[in-house]
């Protein structure tokens, strides 16, 4: 079995980079959207990142963003990996992809048609993220789903 991936995500703040840094996870995220309780500015995570270089790969998360906002936030931020979060399709995906040359992983909603997303993006995503689905939100407000569920994924799933 493969180690696990840990991403660490919603960090806000200099202190929660330096908390999560000294963790165990694989990756620390960042909520580059404008919209939500958590959104950071590209400029401060990339102040927050140079000054405790973290050993985690950096993801930003990103809901059905354009290629120009991406590329703002690469100006601040050395991600690592781009987390998509939206309704994005498989042809939104790939230009991205394509653009930065960086993995993109896609978020899957934890219900009925979750395994069915995910095969719409195979052989384009790099990997996904199962996060619970909430009305009226986006998801990462930390609602819990039962894991016994997720034993039929795809070994990508992240």
């Amino acid at each position: 079995m493969k180690e696990p991936i840990v991403k660490l995500c919603g960090n806000r703040s200099l202190s929660d980079v330096a908390k999560t840094s000294s963790s165990q996870a694989s990756h620390l995220g960042f909520i580059f959207v404008r919209r939500t309780k958590r959104y950071v500015r590209p400029e401060y995570v990339g102040r927050w990142v140079k000054k405790i270089r973290p050993r985690q790969k950096i993801v930003g998360v990103f809901i059905e963003p354009t290629i120009e906002e991406i590329e703002e936030i690469l100006h601040f931020v050395p991600l690592d990996v781009i987390q998509l979060h939206g309704n994005e399709t498989v042809s939104q995906l790939l230009r991205i992809k394509e653009a930065f040359g960086l993995p993109v992983w896609k978020v899957v909603h934890h219900q009925s048609n979750g395994i069915k997303q995910m095969e719409v993006f195979r052989g384009v995503a790099d990997g996904y993220i199962v996060d619970s689905k909430v009305e009226g939100a986006s998801g990462g407000d930390g609602s819990p789903f039962r894991l016994e569920c997720c034993a039929d994924l795809p070994e990508r799933s992240v």
